[in-house]
């Protein structure tokens, strides 16, 4: 062979197989480090590349085994042009030196750097190199398919078995890490909302309900004038109907289904009652995930929460369900009429029943939200007693200052630290 090709013909068939192997390997790691959803997306948007690379990627055995068998080739191909080459300038002597240039030439052009590059750009590479690899899987097929199975055999004598294909399937865990990682790819609001609803499964109705106490409804037992003042200036498109307390609730009335009747003489509690839907009832412990389901599939948008004991605790609405994925759309506003104000100090005045989720979520407080759902509950969780007015505890490093009680609750409090 020294003595039938040129020299220049030797060294052109060098650089071509460098580039043969520079180009198998930028193909396996841009194949490997494809993002396999922005891949699908273009698959489903008509893509010919992005689908033929989901079909190469559907047996990464079969597709490595390829690649590996076009690199070996390759590079082995080099080592021998090189020897001659050496040979025919150097002799023997030249041996050492020729094989300490093509490793370095092939650790630097043929590995690193064209694998950086596919690490960091893979769809440049991955997608154009579906056009040529797929081909050669099904030249090559029954030659990678046996490699494979002999490479499948000898792991298996050490026990290792190959894994079951799940279509790369994300837990909740590992989907929230991917959108807290998600940077300048994802907005930032948009980035919330979707790790909210990734979040809907750890949080129950309990926490986000409207607490019984907070609840306003109709007691027929109350002057009949006093319901109609409810119903003509509620903010709420619908009311429980209940006698002398919550608990004995008879119903819900969708407060447009009476509008017209509310100016009528005749209009009284019984023609109130012909018009109430049946209430609906959830456990206290119910994932918000489960309850944004039955809202959907029963066609409900309020929900009463019981206890173990069937005691209704509070209730929850769609838009409460909604509030929490999508945030407050205002921030300390009027809308939370006295539950949060600023005194003169600047220190917060809070309504000791105030939500804790609300709270965080309002001022970005990190107090905690595991066990009691609101302040009250929180500080007498950590005192043990109705504490006396004016007695100050620190939770989380904020500063509660107990403002008002009576026998049963605390009423109002001050955030003395209002910062972690």
């Amino acid at each position: 062979m020294s003595d039938e090709y040129s020299l220049s013909f030797l060294f052109s068939l060098v650089i071509f197989l460098l580039i043969l192997s520079a180009l198998s390997s930028s193909s396996e790691t841009a194949l490997m480090a494809i993002n396999r959803y922005r891949l699908k997306h273009k698959a489903m948007h008509g893509n010919r590349a992005a689908q033929i690379t989901e079909k190469i990627l559907e047996n990464p055995d079969k597709l490595i085994g390829l690649i590996l068998l076009i690199n070996n080739a390759v590079n082995v191909s080099a080592a021998s042009i090189v020897t001659v080459i050496t040979l025919r300038l150097g002799g023997d002597g030249a041996l050492i030196l020729g094989s300490f240039i093509l490793t370095f030439v092939l650790l630097i052009f043929c590995e690193l750097t064209p694998k950086t590059y596919a690490a960091t750009f893979p769809s440049r590479i991955a997608l154009p190199a579906s056009y040529i690899l797929y081909p050669l899987m099904k030249i090559f097929s029954p030659f990678v398919w046996l490699v494979s199975k002999i490479a499948n055999f000898i792991l298996s004598l050490f026990g290792v078995k190959q894994p079951q294909v799940n279509g790369n399937a994300l837990s909740s865990a590992e989907l929230k890490a991917a959108v807290t990682e998600s940077g300048h790819y994802v907005s930032n609001d948009n980035q919330q909302m979707l790790l909210a609803i990734l979040d809907l499964d750890n949080i129950v109705v309990e926490d986000v309900m409207v607490p019984r106490q907070e609840i306003i409804g109709i007691d027929l037992n109350d002057p009949w004038e006093e319901s109609l003042q409810i119903l003509r200036s509620t903010k709420f498109s619908r009311i429980p109907v209940f006698r002398d307390e919550i608990n004995d609730l008879i119903g819900v009335i969708r407060v447009r289904d009476v509008l017209s009747d509310i100016s009528k003489l005749d209009f009284n509690s019984e023609t109130l009652i012909k018009k109430l839907q049946p209430p609906y009832f959830v456990p206290e412990s119910t994932p918000l995930n489960k309850q944004l389901l039955n809202f959907k599939t029963l066609n409900h948008r309020f929900s009463f929460i019981v206890d173990e004991y069937g005691d209704i605790q509070g209730l929850i609405t769609i838009e409460d369900l909604i509030r929490e994925i999508l945030g407050e759309v205002n921030q300390v506003s009027s809308e939370n009429g006295s539950d949060i104000r600023r005194d003169e100090d600047g220190n917060y005045v809070l309504d000791a029943g105030i939500s804790i989720r609300k709270l965080n979520r309002l001022l970005s407080w990190s107090l905690p939200s595991e066990g009691q759902s609101t302040i009250n509950g929180l500080i007498l969780e950590k005192i043990g007693e109705i504490p006396e007015t004016g007695t100050v505890i620190t939770i989380n490093s904020y500063t509660f200052e107990v403002l008002d009680k009576n026998h049963q609750m605390i009423k109002s409090v001050r955030v003395l630290t209002t910062e972690a």
